[in-house]
C-alpha cells in the first residue's frame, strides 16, 4: 500500500497497484522456476536470496515452505 500513498487520483492509484502486483507476480514466477542447474551453491544462493528479499521488500514475503527446492 505504500506505493499508493500520496496519489490523489484514483486512476493513478490503480495503475500503481497494478504495476506493483505485476512485478510481484513476475518475481513469484521467477522464484517458482528458479533452478540451480550447473551453478554451485555459492553462486546459486545469493541469487535465490535476492529474489526472496525483493518479494519481502514489496510486502510479499516468501514463506519457508516455498524456499525449499
Amino acid at each position: 500500500m505504500t506505493k499508493v500513498l500520496g496519489l490523489f487520483i484514483s486512476h493513478a492509484g490503480w495503475i500503481a497497484l497494478e504495476s506493483t502486483f505485476s512485478v510481484i507476480n513476475h518475481l513469484k514466477d521467477e522464484l517458482q522456476h528458479f533452478k540451480r542447474g550447473s551453478r554451485s551453491v555459492i553462486e546459486y544462493s545469493p541469487s535465490f536470496k535476492a529474489l526472496c528479499d525483493q518479494l519481502a521488500s514489496m510486502g510479499s514475503p516468501t514463506n519457508e515452505t516455498n524456499k525449499v527446492h
